[in-house]
C-alpha cells in the first residue's frame, strides 16, 4: 500500500547553539535543485536542434513561518534568523520526515528573510537558505523512528507535538 508524506510531516531544521531546532510554526520549506547548462555542439545533431550539458548545480529551500517569541535557547524563529543573516553565518540544516524515513541535509547561507505583519493577522516570516556546496540525502536514517502510518505524533523543540488536529 502507499503511503502519501503531508507536507506537515516534513521539518526543516537548523543547528543553532548546537540545538537542532525546528522552524517555529514552519508551513513550507519546498527545496528547487537547479543545475547550469551548457550549449554545445554535436554532430549527432543534424536539422539545427541545441545541445546543452549540465555543468554547476546548487539547490535553495525557501521556507516560511509563524513567528513566536524566542524565549528558549531551542527556539528559531524571524529575529534569530535574521541575525544569523545579519552576521553572514554559514548554518547547517536538516529536512526529515517525521518516520525518519527521508533526511536532506547541508550547509548554507539565509540570503534573505521578510516579514509580513498584518493589522489583523499574525505575524509571519519567510526566507531563503543558499546551499553551500553539495546537499546529502539518507534513506531510513532514524532508527526505531516512528514508522507507523496512524500516528499522529511528531517531535519538535518541546517534545512530542499532537498533529491530529490539523486535517
Amino acid at each position: 500500500m502507499r503511503r502519501y508524506i503531508k507536507g506537515r510531516e516534513t521539518i526543516l531544521y537548523i543547528k543553532y547553539n548546537d540545538f537542532w531546532c525546528p522552524i517555529s510554526c514552519e508551513t513550507s520549506s519546498p527545496i528547487t535543485e537547479d543545475v547550469e547548462m551548457l550549449d554545445v555542439t554535436t554532430r549527432d545533431n543534424p536539422n539545427g536542434w541545441k545541445t546543452s550539458m549540465p555543468t554547476l548545480q546548487s539547490y535553495t529551500i525557501e521556507f516560511n513561518g509563524q513567528t513566536i517569541y524566542e524565549g528558549g535557547e531551542n527556539t528559531l524563529s524571524y529575529y534569530r534568523l535574521r541575525e544569523l543573516k545579519r552576521t553572514r553565518t554559514l548554518v547547517e540544516w536538516r529536512r526529515v520526515t517525521i518516520d525518519g524515513g527521508y533526511l536532506d541535509h547541508g550547509k548554507a547561507y539565509i540570503s534573505n528573510i521578510s516579514d509580513s505583519n498584518e493589522v489583523e493577522g499574525f505575524q509571519t516570516f519567510s526566507a531563503t537558505l543558499v546551499g553551500y556546496g553539495e546537499p546529502t540525502y539518507s534513506q531510513d536514517v532514524i532508527p526505531g523512528g516512528n514508522t507507523d502510518p496512524g500516528t499522529d505524533w511528531i517531535y519538535g523543540a518541546g517534545g512530542f507535538i499532537d498533529i491530529s488536529q490539523n486535517d
